[in-house]
């Protein structure tokens, strides 16, 4: 679903003729919040499922809502300890949040469990402090 959200946005954004107000109200909301009540019901039915938690914190982040986000990347963390992509999420989060020592951490861990443009982004991070 989300990915379809992506694809019709995309369309949007490429179709010419579309009016200023009309773009507004597809920016604020472009289908995410669809996603993220879905991804709750699901949560709800299986409260130990790590990666709906990794994913509706994803789609948090990229409503902006990243308090929300750190919450559920903390609660898919504490699920599944291994789930790179919430660490690194996670540390892209607090790096927004310019909680530097914790985002390094973070992404250092995420480099550990195999995503090695963590380091990247920790050394990018690292310069500009």
């Amino acid at each position: 679903r989300e990915r379809l959200v992506r694809i019709q946005q995309a369309e949007q954004d490429m179709s010419p003729g579309q009016g200023i107000s009309d773009n507004r109200e597809k920016v604020a909301d472009p289908g995410y919040h669809t996603v993220i009540r879905y991804l709750t019901s699901a949560i709800e039915l299986e409260p130990s499922f790590a990666y709906a938690y990794y994913n509706r914190g994803t789609l948090y982040a990229m409503t902006n809502d990243l308090h929300a986000a750190l919450v559920d990347f903390d609660k898919a963390i504490a699920i599944d300890e291994s789930l790179a992509e919430a660490w690194y999420n996670r540390g892209l989060v607090l790096v927004l949040l310019n909680r530097m020592d914790d985002a390094f951490r973070d992404l250092s861990r995420a480099g550990e469990l195999g995503i090695y443009t963590a380091y990247n982004i920790i050394k990018r991070f690292s310069k500009s402090e």
